[in-house]
C-alpha cells in the first residue's frame, strides 16, 4: 500500500494467498512481501549504483546499445531537461513549433523548443499524474489530463506564457485520448472507463457523449471533411462517429491480432500508425491492404507524425526510430540510453527539432538539431541500398 502524494509505502508489510486451479486441481501458495521504507541514504546509494552502472554500460558495451542518444556517432542534443521527482509524463510540440510542453506530476513547463530555454511553469497541484496532453491548432490552448479524469486548460500567449483557465471535470476515470478540433474549441476527450466526450473549451460545457463505444479508446481523429470522429480501441477497431452528434455509424477491426496502448492518426485521417508490441503498423483507411509492418524489436510507446516530411517518429525503451510513410523505408534510429517506460518522442512541424524522453524513470528529455544527425541519417540510408531490402 503506498501514499500517492510521496510515493513511499505505507505499510510495512503484506502476506495472503494466491490459489490457482489447472484440469481440476487447486493449489493455494501462500506469500509473504515486506516493505521497507526508503530513507534518504537509501535513495542516494540507489542513486550511485545507477551512475556506476551508466559508466560501464558506456565503456563496456557495443556502440548504440545502452548509450545515451547524444552518445550515438557524434550526435549532441543541443538542450537537456531534468526532472529530479518522478519523470517526465507528457510531451508536445506547440502547433508553430517555437515551444515544447512538458509535465510532470508537480508542474507544467514551457521550454523553447530550439533552444530548450524555460519560459514558464505552472503548478499541477489537484490534476493526479498527468496521462495526455494536446495544443489546440492554434497554440492558444494548452489541454492536459490526468489519472484521475480531470483535464486542466491552460491558456498559452504568444511568447510562451501559460495561463491556467479551467478544469473539464466530465471524465471520471484515466484520460487517454486529447483531440482538439480545427474550429479550437471542441474537444474530443476519451477516458479509460470506455467513454468519449466532445464538450467546449470555454465554458467546458459538453456537447455530447459518443455512443456505441464498447472498448477503451487510445487515439482520437477527425476524417479531412471534418464531419466524422475516429476512435482506435485496444482491440484494433476503428469507430466512425458524427461530429454533430456523436452517433457511431461505422466499427471495423482493421488489425486481426493488436497488442498495445498507442497508436495516432494522420491529421486528415487518411493513415493510422499503431504502436503493436515491438512493431510499427502503418493502415491506409482508405486501402483493402493489410498494415505494412516495421519490426522496431522494442516495445513501441511514443508515436509523432510529421506530415510536411511525410515521416513518422517512434520511441521504445532504447530508441527513437524515425521512417519516411510515403516510401514506406526507415529513415535513421537513434539508441536512447537507460531503459525507460512510457517513453514520448515528438517533432517539430517542419521536422527539424526531436525531443525525446530518455534515462530512468524518464528524468531527462533531449532535445536535438536533425541538420546534427544528418550524417547518421544518410548513413542508415546507404546501408538499406546495399542491403537492397527494407530494414
Amino acid at each position: 500500500v503506498f501514499d500517492r502524494t510521496t510515493g513511499m509505502p505505507m505499510s510495512s508489510g503484506l502476506q495472503g494467498t494466491y490459489q490457482i486451479t489447472v484440469s481440476g486441481v487447486t493449489v493455494t501458495i501462500p506469500y509473504t512481501c515486506n516493505v521497507k521504507r526508503m530513507t534518504q541514504a537509501d535513495l542516494d546509494r540507489v542513486r550511485d549504483l545507477l551512475a556506476k552502472s551508466r559508466q560501464e554500460n558506456a565503456s563496456g558495451m557495443p556502440a548504440g546499445i545502452g548509450q545515451a542518444l547524444g552518445q550515438v556517432a557524434g550526435a549532441k542534443p543541443i538542450a537537456r531537461l531534468e526532472e529530479k521527482s518522478w519523470g517526465f509524463k507528457t510531451l508536445n510540440a506547440s502547433p508553430d513549433g517555437k515551444f515544447l510542453a512538458v509535465s510532470t506530476n508537480d508542474e507544467v513547463r514551457i521550454h523553447e523548443f530550439t533552444t530548450g530555454k524555460e519560459v514558464d511553469s505552472k503548478s499541477m497541484k489537484g490534476l493526479e499524474d498527468p496521462k495526455a496532453a494536446a495544443f489546440s491548432p492554434d497554440g492558444k490552448h494548452l489541454l492536459i489530463g490526468g489519472y484521475e479524469g480531470i483535464i486542466r486548460i491552460f491558456a498559452v500567449d504568444p511568447k510562451g506564457n501559460l495561463d491556467s483557465v479551467a478544469d473539464y471535470a466530465g471524465h471520471s476515470s484515466e484520460i487517454k485520448a486529447i483531440r482538439i478540433l480545427d474550429d479550437n474549441q471542441t474537444v474530443l476527450s476519451s477516458d479509460n472507463k470506455k467513454r468519449v466526450r466532445a464538450w467546449e473549451i470555454q465554458d467546458q460545457k459538453e456537447k455530447y457523449s459518443v455512443s456505441g463505444i464498447e472498448e477503451v479508446i487510445i487515439a482520437l481523429g477527425v476524417t479531412s471533411d471534418g464531419k466524422q470522429g475516429l476512435a482506435i480501441d485496444r482491440n484494433g477497431s476503428v469507430s466512425l462517429f458524427n461530429i454533430a452528434d456523436g452517433k457511431v455509424t461505422n466499427t471495423t477491426k482493421v488489425v486481426k491480432y493488436f497488442s498495445g496502448d498507442h497508436a495516432a492518426f494522420s491529421p486528415d485521417g487518411t493513415i493510422l500508425f499503431l504502436g503493436n508490441g515491438q512493431k510499427l503498423e502503418i493502415l491506409r483507411m482508405k486501402s483493402k491492404k493489410p498494415p505494412t509492418e516495421f519490426e522496431a524489436r522494442d516495445m513501441v510507446y511514443g508515436i509523432c507524425i510529421c506530415p510536411a516530411t511525410n515521416e513518422v517518429f517512434i520511441s521504445t525503451m532504447t530508441k527513437v526510430m524515425i521512417f519516411d510513410y510515403k516510401s514506406e523505408k526507415q529513415v535513421a534510429e537513434f539508441a536512447m540510453g537507460e531503459a525507460s517506460f512510457e517513453t514520448r518522442v515528438v517533432c517539430t512541424p517542419d521536422g527539424r527539432y526531436l525531443a525525446a524522453m530518455t534515462s530512468a524513470l524518464n528524468k531527462q528529455v533531449l532535445i536535438f538539431d536533425r541538420q546534427n544527425l544528418k550524417h547518421d541519417e544518410e548513413k542508415v540510408d546507404a546501408n538499406q541500398k546495399a542491403k537492397g531490402k527494407q530494414p
